[in-house]
């Protein structure tokens, strides 16, 4: 009886209290690198707007095509949620690859074996929960339209031209 009320002891998970930074979220439906991220802001009508956005609740329209009548923008709405924001680290241990002939041997970087060697890097991931993201500008559609180009009409004075008509 000892034994399992031990057990069971030893399996209850350590509470952790989250910290209470809130964020906002936003889905954005494209890619996003490190130096895009002033053109995703200014896509959505600059910080004004996405902040007024996830104040007030309103909705948002996000061009997809620069200058294009033609192309519907995606909308957009905040919408409230309770998720975690993880602050993701990977640490990297570099090691050198030793080739001997046909077999690789890993080795600690800074041994001294001959033979031609290559750095390979292993990574270590840590997790950190650093808040919680209260709303979250969501980009859904329920309609097909993709946008449609009329560039095929535009060549069509082009073939008057020619004479082939």
């Amino acid at each position: 009886m000892a034994d399992q009320n031990q057990k069971e002891k030893s399996e209850v998970a350590i509470l952790n209290p989250l910290n209470r930074t809130v964020f906002y979220s936003i889905e954005f439906p494209g890619y996003v690198n490190p130096g895009s991220v002033q053109k995703c802001v200014q896509r959505l009508g600059g910080l004004q707007n996405i902040s007024d956005t996830f104040r007030r609740g309103l909705k948002i329209d996000l061009p997809l095509k620069d200058n294009d009548p033609f192309a519907h923008p995606a909308a957009g709405q905040t919408v409230a949620t309770q998720n975690l924001v993880l602050r993701i680290v990977k640490r990297r241990r570099k090691q050198q690859i030793e080739r001997d002939g046909g077999d690789d041997q890993m080795q600690e970087e800074g041994s001294s074996r001959g033979g031609n060697s290559t750095k390979q890097s292993e990574g270590v991931f840590t997790a950190e929960i650093v808040g919680i993201s209260q709303k979250t500008m969501r980009f859904r559609s329920e309609h097909k339209d993709r946008g449609f180009t009329l560039l095929h009409l535009l060549q069509i004075p082009s073939i008057f031209n020619t004479g082939l008509i």
